[in-house]
């Protein structure tokens, strides 16, 4: 009754700034309510749940040499040769995302039977990093899914890293810092690899890690969890191949005209930084997904939260 409003006014505020341009230089107030206006549609958006089905096709040749934007594939009824992954991000429990409904995503991800469900950081906000049972009763859903179930570490997860790596455990999921593992799918065996989340020295930290990993032949793909996609620039790629980089932490941008159908958002208006979907350079693929959770104000304006399905077709050559 008090956090949300809060939020939702100091968050319009922030976002009024042209419209307090316009107030300065034309003194007429006349237009000032539109941002609170779109500040209480994006509370409202944070609430609506619609599922996706991400289609990314390994076998595109499309290899831009400098990383960019990329189209999804059309979907297909075959799915004989197609990896199904759920991915879960940046649920940042706490006020903006509860027990009760991280526990219902988790469940619905469960339900859906998809070869690997990959976590990929920032489980936490400050308000839930106190204790253990929090984040593991949260995830309770996924605990009989073991041996399917991988995360990697986000940059939040470190503002309480025994909490999050103890409750990951208490729910039989596998947490892969700087390591690869090796899972066995109803289409053969998949390396699954988690990137650690590196503030400072990033750069040589990567490339001692992936340097590091086993050189696996027998297997029908190679995906990774990254997540800052930013850090993908920061890794020597041809030191390991990888189908495909599965990332978060952006939250798509959390504004911008993705619910018109449209891809940009302020990221992209003002960085050429990967902000969501598929991206490529050379012959890697990068996902980034928008998120399903908050870490500040609680709105969405125009980029909505994500749970979807992602489908892999497999290169034919493996």
């Amino acid at each position: 009754m008090i956090n949300w409003p809060g939020q939702w006014f100091l968050g319009a505020t922030i976002i009024a700034f042209p419209w307090a341009l316009w107030l300065l230089f034309f003194n007429s107030a006349d237009f000032l309510y539109i941002p609170y206006i779109l500040g209480l549609i994006g509370i409202l958006q944070n609430f609506r749940i619609s599922e996706e089905c991400i289609v990314i096709d390994l076998n595109d040749n499309a290899q831009p040499s400098q990383l960019s934007r990329l189209e999804l594939a059309p979907p297909s009824s075959n799915n004989n040769d197609t990896l199904q992954i759920i991915q879960l991000t940046d649920p940042h429990l706490g006020p903006y995302m509860s027990v009760a409904r991280l526990q219902h995503i988790c469940k619905n991800a469960v339900d859906k039977q998809p070869d690997l469900i990959l976590l990929t950081g920032d489980f936490l906000t400050m308000e839930s990093k106190s204790s253990v049972q929090i984040l593991s009763q949260s995830l309770q859903p996924l605990k009989d899914y073991s041996g399917k179930v991988f995360a990697c570490m986000g940059n939040h997860d470190y503002e309480a890293p025994e909490i999050v790596k103890t409750a990951l455990a208490n729910n039989n999921i596998t947490l892969l810092i700087d390591e690869a593992q090796i899972v066995q799918t109803q289409l053969g065996p998949v390396e699954v690899i988690g990137f650690d989340s590196h503030a400072k020295d990033r750069k040589l930290k990567l490339s001692k890690a992936i340097k590091s990993l086993p050189n696996e032949k027998n297997i029908i793909a190679s995906i990774a969890m990254l997540h800052d996609p930013t850090h993908l620039s920061d890794l020597p790629l041809m030191n390991h191949p990888i189908d495909l980089y599965l990332s978060g932490h952006t939250h798509g941008g959390l504004m911008g005209l993705v619910s018109l159908g449209l891809k940009t958002t302020v990221i992209s208006l003002f960085s050429k930084s990967p902000d969501h979907g598929l991206w490529g350079i050379d012959d890697t693929k990068l996902y980034v997904h928008r998120g399903t959770g908050h870490y500040g104000f609680p709105f969405r304006l125009g980029v909505p939260t994500e749970h979807s399905v992602i489908k892999v077709r497999l290169k034919k050559s493996k």
